[in-house]
């Protein structure tokens, strides 16, 4: 077949290159030559275009977090503006006249914040604002989920994202409770924090980022917050590209590409961004032709620079084709092997034909040029991926520490006691940073050592019974730590050995001597401790693990001085209930004092409640004798000790050589922690009887007014040590013995004194009735008698009445002298029937004056020979019931009052005394017919609150019934299925055994 066509056959059908032409095949060869390149071109353009990509993710990653750092120091600049707001006393008072003004200026110098304001807890309404007076807003900020977090909040809490209502921006809101001086919250200062300083912070930074980029910042609702560039149609409302919102609210971080509100096509590049507790959600998007516009052009240069050169070479292939065969090939066989990324591959054909060698020449170049290319955007990639590692290396290093310190800050929230605060730092705080040899130590009460709370060596748990001191002297680095109030940095052993020669000469635990850190704790200016962690290998410290360190020695030392505040207020609520304890029981010993009434009982309650409350068994007490020369012994409680030592020294005399005459003379108590202390300072005890009990003794006088009455002993079975509240307790307790004895000593005299008085009394009151009934009767019956021989002679009948009257008189006056003989001999009611004592008062009645009287006994039998009274109750045959001597004798009493009044004040004709029992209810009355008189319940006249008295002594009901002009009656009713309690000791009385004296 012919390479050419006629030229009438060319003409018709246009002209043509036969595809088996040498020239075709050369360009086809060309071609193919070039086809490798222009597809490498494209595809480094497309490594180009990853790595745009790539670099606008990175930068708007880089701007994310800068966002989120800049967010997190606004936060904790919030927290000190909040913090330093509560401490303003205007603010504490919450006066809107102070501040108010203060607020003002906070906000004119701070323009990020839209609003400062202060709520009032009680109200929930603003009393302080920086918007001026707070009397036109009566907003109850009850309402707002913010406002109630933080009423029950104790720190600073970070509302929702939302659109202010005034301002229309989008803010923040940070809240901090206030609380007063007892911890009772009063208000809620708050600050609105506006968004737009992102704006801002985007626009000050828009240099780093491709043009028509955007930024929007999303809450967890979708709603938009931050626009930039500013559309303030899209604040406030949902993000309109949901496909970009829900990928952003439901991922922590992607890219995604979209058209854009321009119409363009957009790469979309999302992230979360933290802000205290809550996290916004950030979308940065690039128009894709901005972000792959240099890479388009790149890509573009480097097609039409390959393109020409094809083109070259397909006209001087189609010149020169037969001297291109060589080094086309060669190009093609160098292309292939850059095709397949050996992009170092040259060509080393020559040729004399320039066009030729420059094609070759040329092609090298490019080729070099595509490899100087590659390698470049290889660095280009590997540094910046070297510093995205670096960046999360050190986020990721930043998170651990905060998780320690975290860990840390929990483990010593939950510590209460010193040695639990070294155990968390040691296990949450010194062990996580590499500390496996570590010691917390804090400084001991004399300042002169180290007191070694816990140490630990490898993965030993931590523990302070190997060494529980660590000594100032000689010097160490505990000591230089201590006394300089600097860390003491040790590389080696060998700057240990260099630096502090004696200290490992004299065999410190060598576990607390190597190289690491030595870290003073401070609280303030002063310094209480010493933290010590070793360093692995024997090796300096790291940079960033010093750091650390430092921050768990500031977290141990807080910790440390709370646990030290809360030991001191456990010990003191320890030592108050101490005190509050013994209080009570000084108050018991008081009360129980207050009952004894003989010097035995007082003397035997001081030596039982002192030895409760010291813990022994043995005690003894001594009175000293009026001429104060010998002791007697008053009371003792000693179980081991002989019949013959108690004879022998119930009596001995006061002297000085014996440890209580001591005691005694000198009026001062003493204090024994053993025998052998007491057998020391007083030689001659021993010599003279034995002691059974070999441990403490405490001897205390008894003191009152500077004049010793007695003294009191405790003796122990172990070694005793008196500390000064103990010892206090024992002299209290002995002061009030000697109270007691001294009121019982008067209480004596007074009553003797009563008794005698009472004697007195009672003389002369016999001497009254003596001459007022007796002596007066006895007149009237010797008038009678003298009159009667002279009446008898002239008139009989009339002596005869003369001579009954004298019988009755007679009579009247011994019924006298026989109550005048109960009088003083009381013993003979006893053994005297009640019927004959009632008919003797009753005889003794009539023998004053003419009156009426009758005696009615109901079911009651004769008395016995012991002048008790049996009863039998009525005739129905109720089996006898005795009354007791002191029912017998009150009975009497009660009826010789009622009998006494009647002829004293009632005017009456006629009486009657009634004695009956039915069901062993015994019942006495005595009634008249006289004048009565008005009932008053204080009414004391008349006997009465001695007729009370004497029933309420037998546990009877006395009843009075009495009404001007209607005469008066008076019941004793006595029960004898009741029993009596005695109110001192709560104990029943045994009634039958009660004397007469009682109730007399």
């Amino acid at each position: 077949m012919p390479d050419t066509l006629p030229d009438a056959q060319a003409s018709r059908s246009g002209f043509r290159v036969p595809l088996n032409s040498f020239r075709s095949r050369i360009i086809t060869i060309v071609l193919i030559v070039f086809i490798p390149v222009i597809l490498l071109v494209l595809l480094n353009s497309q490594l180009e275009q990853q790595q745009a990509v790539q670099l606008a993710q990175n930068d708007a990653l880089d701007l994310a977090y800068n966002l989120a750092s800049e967010n997190e120091q606004h936060i904790e600049t919030a927290r000190e503006l909040l913090v330093t707001l509560t401490e303003l006393p205007a603010v504490r008072e919450r006066n809107p006249a102070e501040c108010t003004p203060i607020f003002e200026r906070f906000r004119d110098a701070l323009p990020r914040y839209t609003g400062i304001f202060a709520v009032d807890a009680s109200t929930h309404t603003v009393y302080c604002s920086s918007r001026g007076n707070t009397s036109t807003e009566p907003l109850d900020f009850a309402q707002f989920p913010w406002y109630a977090e933080a009423l029950n909040a104790d720190d600073l809490i970070i509302s929702e994202f939302r659109i202010a209502s005034i301002s229309g921006q989008p803010v923040v809101t940070f809240a901090y409770p206030l609380f007063d001086e007892n911890g009772q919250l009063i208000a809620v200062i708050a600050a609105n924090l506006s968004l737009e300083w992102m704006n801002r912070y985007i626009a000050d930074r828009v240099d780093q980022l491709p043009a028509n980029t955007t930024f929007t910042l999303l809450d967890d609702s979708g709603q938009t917050l931050v626009r930039y560039p500013d559309d303030l149609a899209l604040i406030g409302e949902l993000y309109p590209l949901v496909e970009v919102r829900e990928a952003a609210l439901s991922n922590s971080s992607g890219t995604l590409t979209t058209t854009g509100f321009d119409g363009l096509l957009r790469l979309y590049s999302y992230f979360e961004v933290p802000v205290g507790s809550r996290k916004l959600h950030a979308i940065v998007s690039v128009p894709q032709a901005a972000a792959l516009q240099e890479a388009q052009e790149a890509r573009n240069r480097t097609l039409i620079a390959v393109i020409g050169i094809a083109a070259g070479g397909m006209l001087f292939a189609w010149i020169a084709s037969g001297l291109l065969i060589q080094p086309i090939q060669s190009l093609i066989g160098v292309s292939r092997q850059i095709a397949r990324g050996q992009v170092s591959s040259r060509t080393r054909l020559t040729s004399d034909i320039i066009e030729l060698r420059d094609l070759l020449s040329s092609f090298n170049e490019m080729a070099e040029q595509v490899e100087v290319d590659q390698r470049t955007r290889i660095d280009a990639l590997a540094q910046a991926n070297h510093q995205l590692r670096d960046q999360i290396a050190e986020r990721a290093a930043a998170e651990r520490r905060n998780t320690i310190l975290n860990d840390l800050a929990v483990a010593l929230s939950e510590a209460l006691t010193s040695d639990q605060v070294a155990n968390a730092v040691i296990d949450k705080g010194l062990r996580p940073i590499g500390g496996n040899t570590a010691a917390i130590t804090i400084a001991a009460g004399n300042k002169a050592q180290l007191h070694v709370l816990a140490r630990c060596f490898g993965d030993a748990p931590p523990t302070n019974t190997q060494i529980p001191f660590v000594p100032l002297d000689p010097p160490s680095p505990f000591t230089d730590a201590y006394m300089s109030g600097k860390t003491i940095w040790i590389s080696s052993r060998d700057q240990l050995r260099a630096d502090y020669a004696r200290a490992l000469e004299s065999g410190m635990e060598e576990s607390l001597l190597s190289g690491g850190a030595y870290v003073p704790l401070h609280i303030g200016k002063t310094v209480i401790g010493v933290l010590y962690m070793g360093s692995p290998a024997d090796a300096p410290i790291a940079d960033p693990q010093k750091d650390m360190l430092l921050s768990i020695a500031s977290y141990c030392a807080q910790a440390l001085e709370r646990a030290r505040l809360f030991e001191s207020e456990r010990q003191a609520r320890e030592d108050i209930e101490r005190t509050l304890s013994r209080i009570q029981q000084l108050q018991q010993t008081t009360a129980a004092l207050s009952r004894a009434v003989t010097p035995l009982e007082i003397g035997r309650i001081l030596l039982e409640q002192g030895a409760r409350y010291l813990g022994t068994q043995s005690g003894t007490i001594y009175l000293l004798d009026e001429q104060h020369e010998q002791f007697k012994l008053l009371h003792h409680l000693n179980p081991r000790s002989s019949v013959e030592d108690q004879a022998k020294w119930r009596h001995f005399p006061l002297d000085p050589q014996y440890p209580m005459g001591w005691a005694v003379i000198e009026k001062q108590p003493l204090w024994f922690s053993s025998i052998s202390e007491v057998y020391e300072h007083f030689p001659a005890v021993a010599g003279i009887f034995s002691i059974t009990e070999k441990g403490g003794h405490a001897i205390i006088p008894l003191l009152l007014g500077g004049e010793a009455l007695g003294a009191i002993s405790f003796n122990f079975t172990d070694s005793r040590s008196f500390d000064e509240e103990t010892r206090n307790l024992v002299v209290a307790l002995t002061y009030l013995c000697a109270q007691a004895l001294e009121r019982a000593r008067l209480t004596e005299q007074a009553k003797l004194a009563a008794a005698q008085e009472a004697a007195a009394e009672e003389r002369a009151r016999l001497a009254r009735d003596l001459h007022d009934a007796v002596s007066q009767t006895l007149f009237s019956a010797t008038n009678f008698a003298e009159a009667l021989p002279k009446q008898w002679e002239r008139d009989p009948k009339r002596a005869m009445e003369l001579l009954d009257q004298l019988v009755i008189l007679n009579r009247a006056a011994m019924a006298e002298m026989r109550s005048l003989l109960f009088e003083l001999r009381p013993e003979a009611v006893m053994k005297t029937r009640l019927s004959v004592l009632f008919m003797q008062l009753i005889n003794a009645a009539k023998g004053r004056r003419v009156i009426d009287a009758q005696l009615h006994i109901d079911g009651v039998h004769e008395a016995d020979e012991l002048g008790r009274s049996p009863l039998n109750g009525s005739p129905s045959g109720v089996s006898p019931l005795q009354l007791p001597p002191n029912v017998h004798f009150a009975f009497y009493r009660i009826a010789q009052e009622c009998v006494t009044n009647i002829l004293k004040h009632s005017s009456a004709t006629a009486f009657e005394i009634e004695l009956s029992q039915e069901n062993g209810i015994v019942r006495l009355t005595v009634s008249d017919n006289g004048q009565g008189f008005e009932i008053v319940d204080s009414d004391t006249g008349f006997g009465l609150e001695n007729m009370r008295e004497r029933a309420a002594s037998i546990g009877a009901s006395l009843e009075i019934d009495s009404a001007p002009g209607a005469g008066t009656r008076i019941s004793v009713t006595w029960d004898s299925t009741k029993q009596m309690v005695d109110e001192s000791n709560g104990e029943p009385i045994d009634i039958n055994k009660q004397g007469i004296i009682n109730s007399n």
